[in-house]
């Protein structure tokens, strides 16, 4: 049961991920080249990027919290495995600073790698998932520049 859960939050992350993308406004035509806007786009069952180009992705979970929490080690080889997506965990603790987790996105998106974060307080732990959300919605991550 406890795997389930975990399967079902991962599996949650990318449909948040999903749902934050789509935007009635300007929907991907997947026959018509787009204009590079920095953000991606869901249309029906697939994610494409700020080209129009479809997207699979590829890549790995990677504890970075703790021992690697930049990812300056870490991203470089993992991009030699051919990823381009990396599941970043982390936690919705007070040990680590906004401006840490941006430095750690930053390193991923420099090596060419799409970052998920994944806050692994509530795995497997559902009444710990409004400390999740909590966690970004608060002051120094909404309005971190």
């Amino acid at each position: 049961m406890k795997h389930l859960r975990m399967i079902l939050l991962g599996l949650g992350s990318l449909v948040l991920l999903s749902i934050l993308s789509c935007s009635e406004k300007n929907p991907v035509n997947p026959d018509t080249k787009q204009t590079d806007t920095g953000t991606f786009k869901v249309q029906g069952r697939f994610l494409y990027d700020s080209k129009g180009e479809k997207v699979i992705l590829r890549g790995v979970n990677k504890m970075i919290y703790y021992r690697d929490p930049t990812g300056v080690a870490s991203y470089p080889e993992i991009t030699k495995c051919g990823a381009n997506v990396v599941r970043i965990f982390w936690f919705a603790r007070d040990d680590k600073t906004v401006a840490e987790l941006n430095q750690t996105l930053t390193n991923c998106i420099k090596n060419k790698m799409i970052p998920i974060i994944k806050c692994h307080d509530a795995t497997g732990e559902w009444d710990q998932l409004w400390k999740c959300v909590n966690n970004w919605r608060r002051p120094a991550a909404v309005d971190y520049k």
